[in-house]
């Protein structure tokens, strides 16, 4: 049986926490022998704030039983990335949790099978998925997710015990964004997260840009990127009902056959935007060209994009542009001639 060899890291850590230290000799066809020693001092665990100790039979059954985790909401609104952990081993998903849920809300499942499930209705941030699962392993979890529109987007790093480079290959092409072989180190995978979710937060910034900025390219340049395909869609969609300003959510979820929680949290993770500030950012861009390549009153230019209220339009535009549309023009033109 292959072992996942996180026990080899839970032991070190307590033995770490004792203040001990913990070695290993070992000859092929003889057996391994582990050495483990640990200071009697008593004042180290003073130090370390554990003066008083409890017996083991003192503890109360109960309180092991309903020792579960409690959601500080505050906690959560602080952090700003979710991550989703899916492994069948126990120990491997607590221990992860451990390491990791000081910087990020985390969410456990127990197989691949409802890992797909959450994944799809809760939409984390990055997945970290075993890859030796029963019911659906993390190779095809992994094809699933990055198939379907709703989770496409979200980076995938693959755990396993295996090291051939065979496994890895069929991981990554699958489309896992990474691929780390247990034992891990804990700060290499903490750093391979970081290096993720900055990757993806460049990707955010790129796309809102295009939504609320540059001007929407006739095609996609890259084809094979399905998220700007897919950005791509949903700008030119608005952008052809611009004129119509009962254009909103349910014709987006019409025409994109989508749910719209669906393309609500799809939309949200690519761009930052609900899908009503994507409407209206998209609106706001093109009165912004209108401004300055078409000599049209304000007004009929607010009404052009789809506003009927022009109050809202100048405090929208200002929001979006740092400026009012009276000034836009004088603002832009000084700029370019700068």
């Amino acid at each position: 049986m292959t072992g996942s060899g996180i026990g080899l890291a839970f032991s070190k850590k307590i033995v770490e926490l004792h203040h001990g230290n913990i070695a290993v000799t070992s000859k092929e066809n003889v057996g391994t022998e582990f050495l483990i020693k640990i200071p009697m001092d008593l004042k180290l665990n003073e130090e370390d704030g554990y003066e008083n100790f409890m017996e083991n039979d003192a503890i109360d059954k109960s309180v092991i039983e309903n020792n579960k985790p409690i959601i500080d909401k505050e906690n959560i609104r602080a952090k700003e990335s979710t991550l989703l952990l899916i492994d069948d081993n126990l120990d491997i998903l607590n221990y992860l949790t451990d390491i990791l849920s000081d910087s990020y809300n985390i969410i456990q499942s127990h197989d691949g099978d409802s890992g797909f499930e959450t994944a799809s209705s809760l939409v984390p941030d990055l997945i970290i998925s075993d890859v030796m699962m029963p019911g659906k392993d993390g190779i095809t979890l992994c094809k699933e997710l990055k198939s379907q529109v709703t989770t496409s987007h979200i980076p995938i790093i693959l755990l396993t015990a295996k090291t051939s480079s065979i496994s890895e290959i069929e991981g990554l092409k699958t489309g896992a964004d990474d691929y780390i072989a247990k034992p891990f180190n804990s700060k290499v995978i903490k750093a391979r997260i970081s290096s993720l979710l900055k990757n993806r937060e460049k990707l955010r910034t790129y796309l809102l840009n295009k939504v609320r900025f540059e001007p929407t390219a006739p095609k996609v340049e890259n084809e094979s990127n399905s998220e700007s395909v897919f950005i791509h869609k949903a700008l030119v969609l608005v952008e052809n009902n611009l004129d119509n300003p009962s254009f909103g959510i349910h014709d987006m979820v019409d025409q994109l056959n989508m749910s719209q929680s669906t393309l609500y949290r799809k939309i949200r993770s690519l761009t930052g935007l609900s899908l009503t500030a994507f409407i209206r950012s998209v609106r706001l861009k093109k009165a912004a060209t209108l401004i300055l390549t078409q000599d049209m009153s304000l007004n009929q230019i607010s009404f052009e994009v789809g506003f009927n209220d022009y109050k809202y339009f100048t405090v929208s535009f200002k929001k979006q542009f740092n400026c009012l549309p009276s000034k836009y023009r004088e603002k832009t033109g000084n700029q370019q001639l700068s």
